[in-house]
C-alpha cells in the first residue's frame, strides 16, 4: 500500500512518498492498457508500426514528459 504523505516523517519517508507518487502519475498518463493495443492493431493494419504511428507517439509523449529518473 502506498504511503500517505500525513504518514512522512523524514527526509526518506519524504523521497519514497514522491517516488510512489510519481510513478502512480506517469502511469495514469498512458492511454489505458486497450486504446493502447488498438492503436498497435491499427499501426499494423496500415502498415505504420513505426515512430510515426499513434501507438509510438502517444508512449513516446509521456516517456519524454515524465522520464524515469
Amino acid at each position: 500500500m502506498p504511503m500517505k504523505y500525513e504518514d512522512v516523517k523524514s527526509e526518506e519517508d519524504l523521497l519514497i512518498w514522491e517516488a510512489e507518487n510519481y510513478r502512480s502519475f506517469r502511469n495514469s498518463e498512458y492511454p489505458s492498457v486497450g486504446d493502447q493495443l488498438d492503436m498497435l492493431w491499427h499501426a499494423i493494419d496500415n502498415d505504420t508500426l513505426d515512430k510515426t504511428s499513434d501507438f509510438y507517439t502517444k508512449l513516446k509523449e509521456v516517456k519524454t514528459e515524465f522520464p524515469k529518473g
